[in-house]
């Protein structure tokens, strides 16, 4: 959901070095490249798992409220995380879920240490069920979670009652 917000803005340059079999390249886009997003004016697109679990949130008794999340979150040295859901209570204390899909996998290892050496203790992950598989990334997880960070698995998507469980 990233990208597309880019490309709404007046003014962007992204450069990537990007590996095919054995060759790289170098990608370079801006603002003149001539890339639209597909998102409305103003408007977003939320994907239906996303509004169920939404309205699923908002409908438990709880005192936190969810709600798709537009902050981006600096963890320093260049590095961000953008979650997916921000919720807050009414004191103002706020939490953030990110969603780990099959194709952020490689991503993960580098986002549980980041989060830890940061302090992130407030953002929450979600992953698929099947990353506890693989015991190098299982036994990251595990000590992750033994310092303190919340890792919550999945089937599917998350599901409501769970993330509220981990919010305390």
């Amino acid at each position: 959901n990233f990208f597309p917000y880019i490309l709404k803005l007046s003014r962007w340059r992204i450069m990537a070095d990007v590996r095919l079999d054995d060759k790289s390249y170098q990608l370079k886009l801006d603002s003149g490249c001539g890339m639209e997003s597909h998102y409305r004016h103003g408007a977003t697109y939320i994907p239906e798992e996303f509004s169920v679990f939404i309205k699923e949130f908002n409908e438990a008794n709880s005192n936190w409220r969810v709600q798709e999340c537009e902050d981006i979150l600096n963890l320093g040295g260049q590095q961000y995380c953008c979650p997916d859901f921000v919720f807050q209570r009414p004191d103002q204390k706020k939490g953030y879920l990110e969603v780990f899909h099959p194709w952020h996998r490689s991503q993960l290892g580098k986002r549980l240490n980041t989060l830890i050496k940061t302090n992130r203790f407030d953002v929450l992950l979600c992953l698929p069920r099947k990353f506890l598989r693989d015991e190098t990334l299982a036994h990251q997880i595990d000590e992750a979670q033994n310092l303190g960070l919340k890792v919550i698995s999945f089937n599917h998507f998350p599901r409501a009652q769970k993330v509220l469980k981990e919010l305390g």
